[in-house]
């Protein structure tokens, strides 16, 4: 009886000692909670409830071994499901993903309440790609720990790895809400709502002309056997095209990982997998020898915007022809212009300019206007045209570019009014004598305009002269305009 009793005593205290080891831990005493943790168990080596304390200790101070020796040991000794969690967590840190996995479900067999396991599954099946397995998980753990911040970041993750980006933002928006000071998630969901930007491809894959034309240049330019490089895969139609056209591979660059993944779920639904390969990386980092198995034979690169140069196609082809492609290799497309002409318009008043606003002077806020080459669908916004359309650049992307240059160009005017604006747009030669025009007066485009306020909107007559100043840098085009005679 008298060993009975002290067996009970020793246990008793040794719990006790063991509560205020854990509570120095979570106080950030770890040396303190070491004492505790050795104490006990010289006084009781097999207790389980030491050696995990001891085992999470070393996982603190980054000694993956030992923490695993210990919690090994702790869970032999009889430790239970907390135990199978750390050590599957120690596991996970270390990138031993089936390990973890494996200890995690033993801890949700014990427990099968236990929500921190169940999202730990979660993190390791999203980590080996499992995603709808990952997804059952978080929403199990979330129905366990509703409003969970942790768990609803993880969900957030991997529904945006799914493509859901509605389910994605839902998610993170409630982590949003329940911690709306953590900038990690302030991140996340700027990143995800950001992707609404992404809505501009849609009125391009429809976008029939557009389709046609980039159907037409491909089919008459790739040829069977031929590697195909194309930068910026959008949805992956273009490459697409290619390797219906023969190309024997097509390599295909995407900067935006999400619209990656889009990309290829897309080649696989239409069994074009195993010739058309999606990676997300810039162009300027791509490498013949990494990226590409040798010099491309054709470029596809529409990296063209409303003004031309925005999304940098200067830049770009420049250094692909450098770097990635073969003697003599195709590019699509051939040329680009970008065209203007000088309008009048009321309506567009509203875009470029700013006064008094409920007995306010805002006209300050007006400077902004004079950004270079402003963007937005001038369709449908009664302009009045004042004179023809002109050229104000023209790039050949099959041959060297220079990054920048100066032009002074002359358009005429051949109706009175008053002088508001120059509109943009563009004008893809995208193989010989296949053309695509973005020109508002013409049949529906998916491009949207590009227009440049003239400072001082003048009243001009027909028979007078614009005197147009163009310099170009680059990613930027800057148009100075002056009324002649």
């Amino acid at each position: 009886m008298s060993e009975t009793g002290g067996s009970e005593t020793g246990a008793s205290e040794a719990a006790a000692s063991l509560s205020d080891g854990w509570a120095r831990l979570a106080e950030g005493r770890l040396g303190e909670a070491r004492l505790v943790g050795l104490k006990v168990l010289a006084a009781e080596p097999d207790n389980a409830g030491a050696k995990h304390l001891l085992g999470l200790l070393a996982a603190h101070e980054g000694d993956a071994a030992s923490a695993r020796l210990l919690l090994d040991e702790a869970a032999a000794a009889g430790g239970g499901a907390r135990i199978m969690n750390d050590l599957g967590s120690v596991d996970f840190g270390q990138q031993r993903y089936d390990a973890a996995a494996a200890s995690f479900e033993r801890a949700i067999e014990a427990e099968p309440g236990f929500a921190d396991a169940i999202g730990n599954l979660g993190s390791v099946r999203l980590m080996q790609g499992r995603l709808a397995e990952a997804r059952e998980l978080f929403h199990r753990a979330l129905d366990l720990r509703p409003g969970h911040v942790p768990l609803l970041k993880a969900l957030g993750r991997v529904e945006a790895q799914r493509g859901d980006y509605a389910a994605a933002l839902r998610a993170l928006a409630r982590a949003s809400a329940a911690a709306p000071d953590d900038p990690q998630i302030e991140r996340a969901v700027a990143e995800v709502a950001g992707l609404h930007r992404m809505a501009w491809h849609f009125p391009m894959m429809n976008d029939a002309r557009r389709n046609r034309a980039f159907r037409e240049a491909i089919e008459r330019t790739v040829r069977p056997g031929d590697l195909v490089l194309e930068i910026g895969t959008g949805s992956g139609l273009l490459a697409m095209m290619a390797a219906r056209a023969g190309a024997e591979r097509v390599v295909t660059l995407e900067l935006v990982p999400q619209l990656a993944a889009l990309a290829r779920e897309v080649i696989a639904r239409n069994g074009l997998a195993d010739r058309v390969e999606v990676l997300p990386v810039s162009s300027r980092a791509a490498t013949v020898g990494e990226q590409l198995p040798r010099p491309a034979d054709v470029l596809i690169s529409e990296v063209l915007d409303a003004n031309l140069l925005g999304e940098d196609v200067l830049g770009t082809v420049a250094d692909a022809q450098q770097r990635l492609l073969a003697p003599g290799a195709r590019v699509l497309p051939a040329r680009a212009r970008l065209l203007g002409r000088p309008v009048e318009s009321e309506r567009m008043e509203r875009f470029l300019s700013v006064g008094e606003i409920e007995g306010f002077d805002l006209s300050p806020f007006g400077r902004m206007a004079m950004a270079p080459l402003m963007r937005f669908d001038t369709t449908g916004l009664g302009n009045r045209p004042l004179g023809p359309a002109f050229e104000v650049l023209e790039i050949d992307l099959t041959r060297p570019l220079p990054l920048d240059g100066r032009a002074s160009l002359e358009a005429r005017v051949e109706a009175p009014g008053r002088l508001d604006a120059l509109v943009l747009w563009i004008e893809i030669e995208v193989a010989e004598g296949i053309v695509y025009s973005a020109d508002p007066s013409g049949p529906w485009t998916s491009w949207h305009q590009a227009v440049q306020p003239v400072e001082g909107r003048p009243r001009v007559e027909a028979g007078q002269r614009l005197r147009i100043e163009v310099e170009w840098q680059r990613r930027f085009v800057f148009l100075g305009t002056t009324v002649e005679g």
